[in-house]
């Protein structure tokens, strides 16, 4: 299978899945944000890639990011549940899981899935 194929194949996957999928590249860059994680925060998908992390989500500090924890501390966060507010000013309650992508020892990605669990909440 050439590398065009697999590509196009896994973003038809990221389209029908109904957990929210957010990667950063090594530089903080979204590179994947699909249409689930939109709904989820309220944002349109084309305003956030290829931007950086920080200059869209400003009000989540290096610390509170998952994604960021990952990127620079290759920190592993399984199943956690976080409450926080999209951009519309509503609480969303998600349990997101994220992980490090280690390529020959150095970090190269990290990637975020989150499941919404807001209306399970309520």
């Amino acid at each position: 299978m050439k590398v065009r194929e697999y590509e196009y194949i896994m973003q038809k996957v990221l389209q029908v899945v109904d957990e929210g999928v957010h990667v950063l590249d090594r530089e903080g860059n979204t590179i994947i944000y699909n249409e689930a994680m939109a709904k989820l925060e309220k944002l349109q998908r084309k305003g956030v890639l290829r931007r950086p992390f920080t200059e869209v989500f400003r009000n989540i500090s290096e610390e509170e990011s998952t994604l960021l924890q990952a990127l620079y501390n290759k920190k592993v966060t399984l199943n956690k549940q976080q409450t926080y507010l999209n951009m519309e000013g509503k609480v969303i309650n998600a349990i997101n899981s994220t992980i490090p992508v280690i390529y020959n020892d150095q970090v190269i990605a990290a990637i975020e899935v989150s499941k919404d669990v807001t209306d399970i909440r309520r």
